[in-house]
């Protein structure tokens, strides 16, 4: 792993919401595997089960005691996600095309890597279907670790697989869960964007945007300058 601190040599990135517009999809999936269970998820538990404590259809079985077989519900979900992706589509997020091409022209030494809990069939489907295949350095999916975000091990992983310290990294997350991964990592620099959701965090260490189109090469200069201040 590089000795030197004081400089980014990777950049890793999360996948729903950061690189393609899944989240609706996914959760779409969700609703209707569910239903195909006799079980009708509700919004807010959604947002309570899978955005805050990050515990996904588990959760919701467990919470409810329902008598799901979890192999079972995930053949029948991927089979709904990939109905959705073909006959709503999917596209690539604002801005992420551009912030990779200005990565690889302006610090062509950084490393790109995706960092998500989904599996690799989904991941595949998504960067498939957005043009996005082959554009990372890496591609960090759940078969890799055994904990998911909020814990650490996700960015762990990458950051042993592409050997680079975790402080010499940027993080690009959209979720709560996806930036306490980060930092429980070692990350220092952390760009959160906001997005459909509150990501509940106002830490000085965390940079805050709007939408990835707030994030180019002058931004990752930027928390360079920083790190070195």
């Amino acid at each position: 792993m590089k000795e030197n601190t004081k400089e980014f040599s990777a950049l890793l990135m999360d996948v729903n919401g950061v690189q393609v517009d899944s989240e609706p999809l996914l959760k779409e999936a969700d609703i209707i595997t569910f239903r195909e269970f006799n079980y009708e998820l509700l919004d807010h538990e959604h947002q309570k089960v899978y955005e805050r404590e990050g515990r996904y259809s588990g959760g919701i079985i467990e919470d409810n005691n329902l008598n799901i077989n979890q192999n079972e519900f995930k053949t029948k979900r991927w089979v709904n996600l990939q109905k959705l992706v073909e006959e709503k589509s999917i596209e690539s997020v604002a801005g992420i095309r551009r912030l990779l091409a200005e990565i690889k022209y302006y610090h062509p030494e950084m490393q790109i890597c995706s960092v998500s809990n989904n599996y690799q069939k989904e991941i595949v489907l998504f960067h498939e279907e957005t043009g996005l295949t082959g554009k990372f350095d890496l591609v960090v999916t759940r078969e890799m670790f055994k904990k998911r975000k909020p814990h650490p091990e996700p960015y762990l992983t990458a950051s042993r697989m592409i050997g680079v310290k975790p402080e010499c990294c940027i993080a690009i997350e959209n979720s709560k869960n996806g930036i306490i991964s980060a930092k429980e990592a070692g990350i220092k620099a952390i760009i959160g964007i906001r997005g459909r959701r509150e990501l509940g965090y106002e830490e000085p260490e965390i940079t805050l945007i709007n939408t990835l189109e707030d994030v180019n090469y002058r931004l990752i200069d930027s928390l360079e300058n920083k790190l070195n201040n």
